[in-house]
């Protein structure tokens, strides 16, 4: 009996249940956004064609495209919105860093802790694999690809990137596009129809009512879709549509997923292996894919009537030569395969995260974005390895040399 009163009178209890009635509404939640995301997205629009929801919580039809988009220009520069998301990224990092740096402690706090973790991770990787003395010549440049390639890759996931729409539409461009349509050999009707709302669109940007200009190129481009297929071929059809686009160009972009950016990463991992291989060899650097010394000893040795030996050298130089030109093709084509590494596996990313959005929308491409994750890390993480592996490869022949030399003495 007392326990029994203990156990009315205590509150012991109430904490319990109100946890599960927490779970229980965050999973009532969790699956009404599933059955809504399902509704709205394509599959669940075919299968119960008569539910029709509110026209903002459809997903647009994802449209991937390969080059960059123009959002503006500077006198003759095309400012892209990839490069915009470099700019991002380059003030994100610098940022942070200036931020945590401005006021060190010998007991660091909060982001001091997460700086120093980072910092003496990447240096203790690069030690490791490249040594004391190499590792600390070649951390900044290791350092620097990880974080920029890492943060583009992350900063990619963030609300507004391929969402966020720059105004970019001019009257020339309006005009060329109604131009475009006039010269389709449409019909009268069809082609009035389509001409029509680039007209409005035009006197409404003339009028600097930007709201009614975008309504009318939404206009536009919903009557080309619905053409598609009827007065429209598809390739028509898609031409007029990139028209538009162009006028309306996503405002970031993540960086990775243009070619130009995987490009220029792996130009200067190539610029700085070369640098050193240069810097520690000198022009012996060059002697590994330009060996010309046995095949020059043995034709030497064939004129002074030595032939079997000068034979079989210059047989053994010829492979030399061979495998040189092999070696010297491979230091190329690096720059190839570090390009097409991390521009395929982001874009391939990227358009994943598109198709999942828009066919079952918000609910299911949360477990995508926590795989990106996983992606953006490990390609960083692979193109700062193999630059750091090519760069202790450009010293260590310099260095075996000298180990020689010194133990020869």
């Amino acid at each position: 009996m007392p326990e029994q009163e203990e156990t009315k009178q205590g509150e012991a209890p109430a904490p319990k249940k109100k946890g599960r009635l927490g779970c229980f509404a965050v999973a009532i939640l969790a699956l009404a956004v599933f059955v809504i995301g399902f509704l709205a997205g394509p599959i669940g629009q075919g299968i119960f064609k008569g539910v029709h929801l509110p026209s903002w919580l459809s997903v647009p039809q994802p449209r991937p495209e390969l080059p960059a988009e123009v959002v503006f220009r500077i006198f003759n520069f095309d400012v892209t919105n990839s490069l915009i998301a470099t700019w991002l990224t380059m003030v994100v990092l610098i940022g942070f860093s200036l931020l945590v740096t401005r006021n060190l402690r010998e007991v660091p706090r909060r982001w001091q802790v997460v700086l120093e973790f980072i910092v003496g991770s990447l240096l203790n990787f690069c030690e490791n694999i490249a040594g004391k003395k190499n590792g600390r010549q070649f951390f900044p440049i290791v350092a620097t690809i990880f974080l920029f390639v890492i943060f583009n890759g992350w900063l990619g996931l963030l609300p507004g990137f391929g969402s966020i729409e720059a105004f970019n539409i001019k009257p020339e461009g309006l005009e060329h596009l109604a131009e475009e349509v006039t010269h389709l050999g449409l019909s009268h009707e069809v082609e009035d129809r389509l001409v029509s709302p680039l007209d409005e669109a035009l006197v409404s940007l003339r009028e600097g009512h930007k709201g009614e200009t975008i309504h009318q190129l939404e206009t536009f481009t919903e009557i080309v879709s619905e053409e598609r297929g009827h007065a429209l071929t598809n390739e028509q059809a898609d031409e007029l549509l990139e028209g538009a686009k162009k006028m309306e160009p996503h405002l970031l972009r993540p960086a990775n997923t243009d070619i130009n950016t995987p490009l220029a990463i792996a130009l200067m991992s190539f610029v700085f292996v070369l640098f050193f291989g240069f810097k520690t060899q000198g022009l012996g650097f060059l002697k590994q894919y330009f060996n010309f010394g046995k095949s020059l000893t043995g034709l030497g040795q064939i004129l002074r009537g030595r032939i079997g030996a000068g034979l079989s050298g210059f047989i053994m130089g010829i492979i030399d030569i061979f495998i040189g030109i092999v070696e010297f093709l491979s230091l190329l084509v690096r720059n190839v395969s570090f390009t097409l590494r991390l521009f395929g596996n982001m874009t391939a990313g990227e358009i994943l995260l598109m198709m999942v959005t828009f066919l079952v929308p918000y609910f299911v491409s949360l477990p995508f974005y926590g795989l990106e994750l996983i992606v953006g890390f490990v390609q960083a993480l692979i193109f700062s390895s193999l630059t750091l592996i090519f760069l202790t490869m450009a010293v260590t022949s310099h260095e075996h040399a000298d180990e020689k030399h010194h133990q020869n003495k």
